[in-house]
C-alpha cells in the first residue's frame, strides 16, 4: 500500500524517464527515495535529464553525429549511440544522488542487446596513421571522442577562442573515379541530415599541390545552427575529408580560417 501511495505522489519518478530527441525514448526507471520529498526527487530527475541531454549535444558530439550521418545507414547508428549515451549519463547522475535506476525493460541489458546499440569497429584506413596537422596558432590537437573515432576520423582539433572545430577523415581512394561527383554525394547526405540545409556549389581547387574540392553546408542539427566547410583532398591511395565547423553566425566572420584549415594536413599518401 505504501508503494501504491508513493506512486500517486511521484508519477514522474515511477513512470519511465523520457527525453525527446529524434523520437521519445525511455531513459530508465527511477525508484524513489523515502528520505527525499517529491519535489526534491523531481528536481534531481530534471537535473539529470539535463545533464544527459547536454552530453549528446555538445559541439564535439554534434559534429560526430553529423559525420556518422555522411551515409543514410549511419543515421540510425548515430541515434542509437546518442540514446545509449543519454541513458548512461542519466543513470550515473541519479546513482550519484542515491537513486536506483533500472533499464527501461526492467532487466539488465544482455550482451547481444548492448552490442546492437554499438557501432561496428571501424577498420583503420591504410596510410591514415601518417596524417599530421600543422595547426595555426590558437588550435590544439585533441584526443578523438568516441563518436568521431567511430565515424572514421583520424584527427580532431579545436580553437576555443574562435569556437571552431575540425576533423580529418581519410577514406580509401579505390573505387572513387570522380572527386567532384564523390563530393556531391557527400554534400547531399549532409544537407539531408540537417533541417533547412543549404549548400554552396562544389568548387575545384588545389591544396598543397593536390587536386581538391570544397563546399559548405549550413543548417540546423539538434537545435544548433552550424556551418560546415568540407574540403576533399585527393591523394594516390587516400581521399582526405577535412571538416571545419562553427556556429553559422560565427562562421560568416571566420570563413577564411575555416577554409585555410585543409592546408594544415600533411602525410597524404
Amino acid at each position: 500500500m505504501k508503494h501504491f501511495l508513493l506512486t500517486l505522489r511521484l508519477p514522474l519518478l515511477l513512470l519511465p524517464a523520457l527525453i525527446a530527441g529524434c523520437g521519445t525514448f525511455n531513459l530508465g526507471n527511477v525508484h524513489p527515495q523515502v528520505n527525499k520529498t517529491p519535489e526534491q526527487q523531481q528536481l534531481d530527475t530534471l537535473t539529470c535529464k539535463d545533464q544527459a541531454n547536454l552530453a549528446v549535444n555538445s559541439a564535439g558530439r554534434e559534429a560526430g553525429d553529423f559525420l556518422l550521418g555522411f551515409t543514410i545507414v549511419g543515421a540510425p547508428v548515430a541515434y542509437e549511440m546518442d540514446k545509449a549515451k543519454e541513458r548512461q549519463v542519466f543513470a550515473e547522475c541519479m546513482h550519484a544522488r542515491g537513486y536506483v535506476v533500472t533499464p527501461a525493460n526492467g532487466a539488465a541489458p544482455t550482451p547481444s542487446a548492448a552490442a546492437a546499440t554499438s557501432p561496428a569497429p571501424v577498420t583503420p584506413v591504410p596510410g591514415a596513421d601518417q596524417l599530421a596537422l600543422a595547426l595555426p596558432p590558437g588550435f590544439a590537437l585533441k584526443a578523438l571522442p568516441d563518436n568521431l573515432k567511430n565515424a572514421g576520423a583520424a584527427l580532431y582539433a579545436v580553437n576555443r577562442t574562435l569556437d571552431i572545430g575540425m576533423s580529418v577523415m581519410p577514406v580509401p581512394h579505390e573505387g572513387v573515379t570522380d572527386l567532384t561527383a564523390f563530393a556531391w554525394t557527400k554534400k547531399a547526405a549532409q544537407v539531408d541530415r540537417l533541417t533547412d540545409g543549404a549548400s554552396s556549389e562544389v568548387a575545384r581547387l588545389e591544396v598543397g599541390g593536390r587536386n581538391a574540392v570544397r563546399y559548405s553546408v549550413t543548417g540546423t542539427f539538434k537545435n544548433l545552427k552550424i556551418t560546415y566547410v568540407t574540403t576533399l583532398i585527393e591523394g594516390h591511395d587516400l581521399i582526405v575529408i577535412v571538416n571545419a565547423w562553427a556556429g553559422a553566425t560565427n562562421a560568416q566572420q571566420q570563413m577564411t580560417v575555416l577554409e585555410s584549415l585543409a592546408a594544415a594536413v600533411s602525410g597524404i599518401s
